[in-house]
């Protein structure tokens, strides 16, 4: 794709390319932390997750921070994972599951006493995918 847009989406090719950096960061967060936002591989994890997605179905970000890694293998925090699901869900690229149609969120255990939201790849998203392998 070549960074052109896609026909469905305002998704551009580079955002889940290996060179894409950068993420959102809050407006409280420390000085650290927006530095380490400018150099995070934002575009890699967007790969990853989707990857992680269409490979094993639908997953919360806590079951995908077991799954995705970085590139030296350390896992990639369920925040970090998150944030990505938040990214690729406004790139129309995966979605939030429902238990059915217009129903509740499908969601599952995540750390004790928590549950998190299933997301999962949508058809753009395989597309995605398939154009970037």
């Amino acid at each position: 794709m070549n960074g052109q847009r896609s026909l469905w989406t305002d998704y551009t090719q580079e955002q889940i390319s290996d060179e894409r950096t950068g993420g959102p960061v809050g407006r409280d967060h420390p000085d650290t932390s927006k530095r380490a936002a400018t150099k995070v591989r934002s575009g890699s994890q967007r790969y990853k997750v989707l990857h992680a997605l269409y490979d094993w179905g639908g997953q919360t970000a806590f079951e995908l921070s077991k799954r995705v890694s970085h590139d030296d293998g350390r896992t990639i925090a369920p925040n970090q994972i998150a944030t990505r699901l938040g990214e690729l869900r406004d790139l129309g690229l995966v979605v939030r599951s429902r238990q059915f149609d217009d129903g509740p969120w499908l969601e599952r255990a995540a750390t004790p006493g928590n549950r998190g939201i299933v997301h999962e790849i949508t058809l753009v998203g395989i597309h995605v995918l398939l154009a970037e392998r």
